[in-house]
């Protein structure tokens, strides 16, 4: 699973400095990881995963949100290397100026003069017990990238509409004005979609609005899905048979979701829990494992836990 793909090398600074999936991944790095699943795992589509009567493990390569280095810096890769991908679209966001709420609040910490975020306002954040003994330093680059990875595993717990306003509380208490256009990375618009389909890439769903579907009630989750799927196919005349739940988790789905997955027409859904999938998987519950990190050794690394992260009668062995 990636999102972005960076043109700088791995020993560029980012201008302006980047924070989590918005920094993604540099095209050498992202290179050479693809080259290290090659040695080791056979390519495959992601319709076609568990291919019948192949003995050697498989790999498919994921892009969450569309962002538009993906058609411009990862394709030309993949098709060089001959490696199928696919691509997971939040319908409502392809050809706008849109930022992602995570984006919003990289801007904040980015600009801000502020030395710290208080430790009651990111207590109001926390899911878990609404408190929270420290503030957030924002003095050096590491720590304004520890505070948005922090604020972020909150926020990503919170329903859509408390998100919006917590970044509003957030740029007031930083003195920035929230930007939720204008964007710093460009997305995909519908055109470009359509290159990427007819370079082979599979284009699946990911949502209208990259909404939490684990805090979604019934008819909201079934909307959110069901428009992110439809919105797809009336673009590309084509049916979408794959689907990636926002953020990943066990707590960012439901029944509901599932089960509005299904309605849509969807055969695969996947998740980001972090192991190999088997044939044992749940069609709908798919793993993922995330290569964005900073180094070509992330990929050995987390494919290594992933595989070992595999219960089967024959663990042993």
């Amino acid at each position: 699973m990636y999102h972005r793909i960076d043109p700088a090398s791995s020993s560029q600074a980012h201008v302006p400095p980047a924070y989590g999936v918005e920094r993604g991944v540099t095209a050498d790095v992202f290179e050479r990881q693809i080259r290290f699943m090659l040695k080791h795992f056979e390519p495959r589509h992601l319709t076609r995963l568990f291919s019948e009567g192949s003995r050697v493990p498989g790999f498919t390569v994921t892009f969450d949100d569309g962002y538009a280095d993906n058609l411009h810096l990862a394709a030309p890769i993949l098709s060089r290397l001959k490696v199928p991908a696919g691509i997971f679209l939040n319908s409502e966001f392809v050809g706008t100026d849109r930022r992602f709420w995570w984006e919003t609040l990289g801007s904040l910490i980015r600009e801000t003069d502020a030395t710290h975020i208080d430790a009651d306002l990111v207590g109001e954040f926390n899911p878990s017990n609404g408190e929270s003994d420290e503030a957030l330093p924002l003095s050096s680059a590491s720590e304004r990238e520890y505070a948005h990875w922090t604020i972020s595993q909150m926020l990503m717990h919170m329903h859509d509409s408390d998100i919006s306003a917590a970044l509003h509380k957030i740029a007031h208490a930083l003195s920035v004005p929230p930007r939720f256009e204008d964007r710093d990375w460009p997305l995909l618009d519908w055109d470009q979609v359509r290159q990427l389909a007819a370079s082979g890439f599979e284009v699946g769903a990911h949502g209208a609005n990259h909404a939490n579907l684990g805090l979604s009630n019934p008819s909201q989750a079934r909307a959110e899905v069901l428009r992110s799927v439809s919105g797809i196919e009336g673009q590309l005349q084509d049916e979408v048979q794959t689907f990636a739940y926002p953020y990943g988790g066990e707590a960012h789905r439901s029944q509901a979701a599932l089960d509005a997955v299904r309605e849509a027409g969807c055969r695969w859904a996947f998740t980001t829990e972090p192991r190999a999938a088997t044939l044992g998987d749940a069609p709908l519950t798919l793993p993922r494992v995330g290569l964005t990190g900073p180094g070509s050794l992330t990929c050995a690394y987390r494919i290594d836990r992933a595989y070992r992260s595999i219960r089967t009668p024959q663990a042993g062995k």
